[in-house]
């Protein structure tokens, strides 16, 4: 998010970033594994690392695994643990991925990594729940903005509800 406040600033843009949420990551046992295992964000790629990491101290454990990203971004954070997804939808969308998966899978088991909000995957799996997007007191800067740029739906549902449905 960083990088695109620089790129719009860069462009002549007066940016005001917006707190709307505060990841935390999670304690969670990470099981046998098998089958695939599906990241949809790149707090599931870190919040999943940091546990196996603890669990199991060697990542070439996972190479019997099939990893799935759901767009460039999560395999980017992936790839700062040295490993790349097997799998990338065409499109970074839970609909794709959804259909996309499925017709590959078969009945291999997957393994969700993902936070405690509904997430829109809807394939039959077991689901590790690595991190938390907890609320904060969202504070402005401004009273009027031009533009709104959003990172979630969480993240545009908690600014609406902050500012009263304004949006």
């Amino acid at each position: 998010n960083h990088e695109l406040k620089h790129d719009l600033k860069a462009l002549g843009a007066n940016v005001s970033e917006v707190m709307v949420g505060k990841v935390t990551y999670e304690d969670c046992v990470i099981p046998e594994l098998s089958g695939y295992l599906v990241f949809t964000s790149k707090h599931g790629v870190v919040g999943f690392m940091e546990n196996y990491i603890k669990q199991h101290k060697d990542l070439r454990t996972l190479n019997h695994m099939k990893i799935v990203c759901i767009g460039k971004k999560t395999n980017e954070a992936l790839e700062k643990y040295y490993l790349s997804a097997d799998f990338i939808p065409s499109y970074a969308d839970s609909d794709v991925l959804n259909k996309e998966l499925k017709e590959i899978v078969g009945n291999e088991k997957v393994f969700l990594a993902r936070g405690h909000l509904p997430v829109g995957f809807n394939l039959e799996c077991e689901e590790l729940y690595v991190y938390k997007n907890s609320e904060v007191e969202i504070t402005t800067t401004e009273d009027v903005y031009d533009f709104g740029l959003f990172t979630s739906k969480s993240s545009v549902e908690r600014f609406k509800k902050a500012n009263n449905s304004k949006i």
